[in-house]
């Protein structure tokens, strides 16, 4: 598991999958958030929903519906989880539910997140949708596994991967995996983290899935690096890398050059260690990243501990604390809070001298 210190990066969740090349591929569409690849749906996904639906209804929750496409396409993620929300109050969608749900979680609201997740969970269920049933149980998972109610995330993403292997997707089965076996790690059962990310890995170079790849890589490196195995670790994060400069996904990057940093802080290469965290906030801070800023925040005062720089340590690591508390992470407020007591420690005991 991670050090009372250091925040990993790469515990990347690729949730909400679904094979977009097969059944129908122009009802959904894959999206980046910074927790990981999400599936949205896209406008003529809506439409289908609203065939039965009174025509005056109808148009007002398409107009809402498009401002939050809208507004999704431009990065303005609370104005677009606003519209998604009023589409959905006024006619429940499942395109709705799960848009608004990836709106909350790139702004990292979790709560929002959540009821919008387990609204479109019932309303699949309803209408026997398979398909959007496996996505919401997999966000569901995801939005447990953030907030460190592990036990609650496994029951949600093996119940997706149950269905995501009947309806034969492939894509789904290997996000599934992935995001088991990150909550395996988490809770710090690495052979089984590690048996789930190579399971995922193989799907995903089966369909030729270079972003899944990079993300299994990613996770399959974190694994190594609590195991101590550093130089594998350190290999695999860097394949990583290139695929993720490769695809230009910046969040991706961010994660592998924070792993990076702290593998190099590992051992004792403070300087290399600090340039990879503060690259990796330097991402985060322009894409809007609010949960990687603030783990990089923490490790980059982590590092000026090792330095022994404790008012420096001190000011990144209450930068972090508070961003953590902001979004409600309850696993990494937690970490940062030890931080702090251990920083303000060393600052009092130097005092005594």
């Amino acid at each position: 598991m991670v050090t009372p210190f250091d925040n990993s990066r790469s515990i990347s969740f690729l949730a909400f999958g679904m094979n977009l090349a097969q059944d129908v591929p122009a009802a959904l569409e894959a999206v980046n958030t910074p927790n990981g690849q999400v599936v949205k749906a896209t406008l003529s996904g809506f439409e289908k929903e609203l065939e039965d639906a009174a025509d005056e209804r109808k148009q007002k929750a398409t107009e809402y519906f498009k401002a939050g496409e809208q507004d999704f396409a431009a990065d303005n993620y609370t104005s677009a989880a606003k519209n998604y929300q009023a589409s959905m109050q006024l006619l429940p969608t499942m395109a709705a539910c799960l848009n608004a749900g990836a709106a909350f979680l790139y702004i990292s609201d979790y709560p929002g997140a959540a009821q919008a997740y387990q609204q479109g969970l019932k309303i699949a269920r309803q209408k026997g949708d398979q398909q959007y049933e496996a996505n919401f149980l997999g966000n569901i998972g995801i939005i447990y596994g953030q907030q460190g109610k592990l036990d609650n995330a496994l029951i949600y993403l093996k119940q997706g991967l149950e269905i995501q292997k009947a309806i034969g997707d492939k894509l789904g089965q290997a996000n599934q995996l992935g995001n088991i076996g990150n909550i395996y790690y988490l809770k710090d059962k690495l052979d089984d983290a590690l048996n789930y990310h190579k399971q995922a890995l193989e799907i995903d170079r089966a369909i030729g899935k270079k972003l899944g790849q990079a993300q299994d890589l990613g996770n399959i490196a974190l694994v190594y690096q609590d195991k101590g195995k550093l130089d594998d670790a350190l290999n695999y994060h860097k394949q990583a890398l290139e695929l993720h400069k490769f695809i230009g996904y910046k969040l991706g990057q961010a994660e592998d050059l924070g792993n990076i940093g702290i593998i190099y802080k590992t051992q004792g290469k403070l300087d290399d260690a600090l340039d990879y965290q503060e690259q990796a906030l330097e991402i985060d801070k322009a894409i809007g990243n609010k949960l990687g800023q603030a783990i990089s925040l923490n490790n980059i005062g982590h590092i000026y501990d090792f330095k022994g720089r404790l008012d420096d340590a001190l000011n990144y690591l209450t930068q972090a604390y508070s961003i953590f508390e902001q979004i409600g992470a309850a696993r990494e407020l937690k970490i940062a809070e030890e931080n702090i007591q251990k920083v303000k420690q060393q600052q009092a005991a130097g005092a005594r001298k």
